[in-house]
């Protein structure tokens, strides 16, 4: 009895891992798509995959044209694909 009831808590509790692994997921998609035209500083150089920082947050990131980008670089978020978020370099005028 007791070894089944400790299966059916390892059962329980990998169910509930799951479902928060998820959740977290979709609430991370949601965001980025709501970070499209937002504004970012490279944290670790696009060549043509690295990572920004946007709204106090780390994200990994592409180059949307495929160039590298350097860090420290001001970017702007174009979309959100495959769990990247692709951007364009801002230029110093822009």
């Amino acid at each position: 009895m007791a070894l089944f009831l400790f299966f059916i808590i390892v059962i329980a509790v990998a169910l509930f891992a799951t479902l928060v692994h998820l959740s977290h997921r979709q609430k991370r998609d949601s965001t980025a798509i709501i970070l499209t035209a937002a504004i970012g500083t490279v944290d670790q150089s696009l060549t043509p995959v690295g990572s920004i920082l946007v709204q106090g947050e780390l994200w990994s990131a592409r180059s949307a044209s495929g160039e590298t980008i350097d860090a420290g670089s001001q970017v702007k978020v174009e979309s959100y694909h495959d769990g990247l978020l692709l951007v364009k370099l801002l230029l110093p005028d822009s």
